[in-house]
């Protein structure tokens, strides 16, 4: 089967788009931890007022799959890259390491994958004149179960940075971006996005 390369701009757009988020849910969880110490008991760790606490866990959760957006249609792309580079490098414990957070990043993609496939099932199961309030319910479901592999990725993307610039360090130009066949790069990720948050994310404002 032909295979295609990677061209070089679209890696590093990928990798920057990686770094955003990155940056992003730093930003997110941040904003999440003040606003949780704020709001909840000191002692017993429940919230003053759990509507409202419920709401906004259920924005963090959709801020956070907004962020990852543009990262999502290249997940696999971005790890089956830095898998080729790794397999260039020297074995040690470090590349052993990132190997085992790469294993981590390719789950946690499929999974993400899986919850879009669920939600746009559960939603298409709706009966005809469901409400809005129906379609929130799912939403706020999707999102909470997208938020660990999410986190997942923010624990440990990363790694795919760093093993693009240790490759480069070690390997210089030849450290290629990805070389797969043309059939893997269209079946990567779903051809439909992730569902649309219910608003605007305010971290499009800090970019």
């Amino acid at each position: 089967m032909p295979t295609y390369t990677l061209p070089a701009h679209a890696h590093q757009l990928y990798l920057n788009q990686l770094a955003l988020y990155l940056r992003d849910s730093r930003f997110i969880h941040s904003r999440w931890a003040t606003y949780s110490h704020d709001h909840c008991d000191p002692d017993t760790g429940r919230p003053d007022d759990e509507v409202a606490y419920n709401r906004r866990q259920a924005q963090r959760d959709s801020d956070l799959l907004s962020a990852f957006g543009t990262v999502y249609y290249h997940a696999d792309t971005l790890v089956d890259a830095a898998h080729q580079q790794l397999d260039q490098l020297p074995d040690s414990e470090q590349t052993r390491h990132f190997a085992g957070q790469l294993r981590q990043l390719r789950t946690s993609t499929q999974q993400l994958y899986a919850v879009h496939r669920r939600w746009i099932d559960r939603r298409d199961a709706l009966p005809d004149g469901a409400g809005g309030r129906a379609h929130e319910a799912l939403l706020t479901e999707s999102y909470a179960e997208a938020r660990p592999h999410l986190d997942r990725w923010a624990d440990h993307g990363q790694a795919v940075l760093d093993i693009n610039t240790l490759a480069r360090e070690q390997l210089g130009p030849q450290a290629a971006p990805l070389a797969a066949t043309r059939e893997d790069h269209l079946n990567a990720a779903p051809a439909t996005p992730p569902p649309a948050p219910r608003a605007a994310s305010p971290i499009g404002r800090i970019r």
